[in-house]
């Protein structure tokens, strides 16, 4: 893979994962994007909270050929099933993947759940050339018995590929240093059985100040150095202002 132009010649390649926070709806992308995306320059870039169309989402998929980020995946539509009968499904937001060489998906799935947002919101991909796989994820907002079957499942799988080169990569939502809660506690029980799971440079990742993405590597990744992007080139990625893109920062990964 081509070296990330704009990072000392250690980094061979950069993620960036970014929570565009457009929940279930298939909502515009807000001015400043592309440039942003251009600036960070990746060599894979997730988004998550993220809906796909392929007519909404062409000129977007466009400009980032145009980058050089020519490949793209996107985890599947699984709706969530009505709760009243008669009532259309509601959609479930999903993983885009875009990079700069093609992209095999991958053979892992997301926890099962009983919306299916475990499922859609997980995307596995190997891309060409690089030695390791990425998923990119956000983990849904559930609470009680929802989040702990989540919690579970991906304990499991993380224990099951733990001696592959892989990489999670997106917004967990929830921080290993709040043992308090099941996400920061099997975060921090992951971290100690060998995973990397570096800090991130930066305050926070999302608008109250919370610290909820990040990258998990196994020990068969090099070390990953990871930093918030909450505003660049004048733009403001993340916060609860009219302007902002998201309101999360980007995550900007880098592998050396």
């Amino acid at each position: 893979m081509p070296l990330t132009s704009n990072v000392s010649r250690d980094v061979v390649m950069r993620i960036v994962s970014w929570n565009l926070g457009h929940q279930t709806e298939p909502r515009a992308i807000k001015p400043g994007f592309g440039k942003v995306i251009a600036s960070l320059r990746p060599d894979v870039l997730f988004l998550n909270e993220y809906v796909h169309d392929d007519k909404l989402r062409a000129p977007m998929l466009a400009e980032f050929k145009a980058m050089g980020l020519a490949h793209w995946r996107v985890s599947k539509h699984l709706s969530r099933p009505s709760e009243k009968p008669g009532v259309h499904p509601n959609r479930n937001n999903q993983v885009l993947a875009v990079a700069r060489v093609p992209l095999r998906v991958g053979d892992l799935l997301g926890p099962a759940t009983h919306d299916r947002g475990g499922e859609t919101n997980f995307l596995h991909v190997q891309p060409e050339g690089v030695p390791f796989e990425i998923v990119g994820i956000r983990v849904p907002a559930y609470k009680g018995a929802a989040l702990k079957a989540y919690w579970a499942a991906f304990a499991t799988l993380a224990a099951q590929v733990a001696n592959r080169p892989i990489i999670f990569v997106g917004d967990f939502n929830d921080d290993p240093e709040r043992v308090q809660y099941v996400g920061g506690s099997t975060l921090a029980s992951l971290r100690g059985a060998g995973w990397q799971l570096p800090a991130a440079d930066g305050p926070w990742s999302f608008w109250r100040r919370t610290r909820i993405d990040h990258v998990l590597a196994s020990n068969r990744v090099s070390t990953p150095s990871a930093r918030y992007v909450a505003q660049e080139d004048g733009i403001l990625l993340a916060g609860m202002e009219s302007h902002a893109i998201s309101d999360h920062a980007a995550l900007v990964v880098d592998i050396a």
